[in-house]
C-alpha cells in the first residue's frame, strides 16, 4: 500500500516536471493526475489547488536560503568563497526550482518570489561587503551573486561538486613595483641585436657642437625659415675675437 507522504512526493516530483518542461501556466492539474495515473480527486486530497502544490515545491528553497543566510548572519563572519559556495550549495541542490522560475517567470508573482530574492540578495552583499560598500564594489556582488544563479540554469547537469566557489582560481591582483623616495628610476637594458636604424634623410651632425644642433634641419620639416636652413658651419674664433 502506497503511503500518502510517498503519493505526495510522487506528485510534486511530477509537477517540477511538467512544470520545467511546459511552464506554471500551461500545465492543469489534470495533466499531473494522467501523468501520474491517478484520478484528479486523488490529486485534490493531497493539494486543493495548483497554486497550493506550486508553493510546496518552492517553498523549501526560500525555508534554505532564509535559514542559511539567518545561521551566517548570527556566527562569525565567513571568507567571501565560503559565503557564496554556501549560496551557491543551496541554489544548485534546488536548481529545478530555479529553472522552472527562469521558463515561468509568472511564478515570481505568485509567491512574491521577486521581493524575495532581492531581500537575500542584499542580505548577501551586506554579509560580503559590509553595511555601507561603495559603488563600484556593489556592482562587483551583484554580478558573483548573478553569475551563480545563472551557473544553476547553465550547467544543471554538472556534478554540483565541479562548480561552484571552491573551484575558483586564486586571483591575484598584480600591482607595480612602487619606488622608494629618492630612488632612481632603473632603465630597462636594450635588447642585444635591435638598435635603432639611422635614418638616410637625417644629416650629418658629426663635428657640430650643442650649440649648433638646434639650428640643424630637422627631418622631414619643410620649413622655409632661414633661421632653419643657414649654414650649420660653427664660425671661427680667434682670441675670442671673430675674423670676420
Amino acid at each position: 500500500m502506497v503511503r500518502p507522504s510517498d503519493t505526495k512526493a510522487r506528485i510534486q516530483t511530477v509537477a517540477r516536471e511538467l512544470f520545467a518542461e511546459k511552464g506554471v501556466q500551461q500545465t492543469s492539474l489534470r495533466d499531473i493526475a494522467d501523468r501520474l495515473g491517478i484520478t484528479k480527486p486523488a490529486l485534490y486530497y493531497h493539494f486543493t489547488s495548483r497554486e497550493d502544490l506550486l508553493r510546496s515545491i518552492v517553498q523549501p528553497l526560500i525555508d534554505d536560503v532564509d535559514a542559511f543566510l539567518a545561521d551566517t548572519e548570527a556566527n562569525a563572519p565567513q571568507s567571501p568563497r565560503e559565503l557564496l559556495q554556501g549560496y551557491f550549495d543551496i541554489t544548485f541542490r534546488h536548481r529545478e526550482v530555479t529553472m522552472m522560475v527562469v521558463r515561468d517567470l509568472s511564478t515570481l508573482a505568485h509567491l512574491d518570489l521577486g521581493s524575495r530574492m532581492g531581500h537575500w540578495r542584499r542580505r548577501l552583499i551586506t554579509l560580503l561587503l559590509g553595511p555601507d560598500p561603495d559603488l563600484a564594489a556593489r556592482a562587483r556582488a551583484v554580478v558573483a551573486i548573478g553569475g551563480l544563479s545563472d551557473c544553476t540554469v547553465e550547467f544543471a547537469d554538472v556534478p554540483a561538486e565541479t562548480l561552484g566557489p571552491r573551484r575558483w582560481p586564486r586571483w591575484r591582483r598584480s600591482e607595480p613595483a612602487r619606488r622608494r623616495p629618492g630612488e632612481s628610476r632603473v632603465k630597462r637594458p636594450h635588447r642585444a641585436g635591435r638598435r635603432r636604424k639611422a635614418d638616410p634623410r637625417a644629416p650629418d651632425m658629426s663635428g657640430m657642437t650643442n650649440r649648433h644642433r638646434g639650428n640643424a634641419p630637422r627631418c622631414g620639416t619643410l620649413s622655409t625659415s632661414p633661421q632653419r636652413h643657414r649654414s650649420v658651419t660653427p664660425p671661427a674664433h680667434s682670441n675670442g675675437r671673430s675674423t670676420g
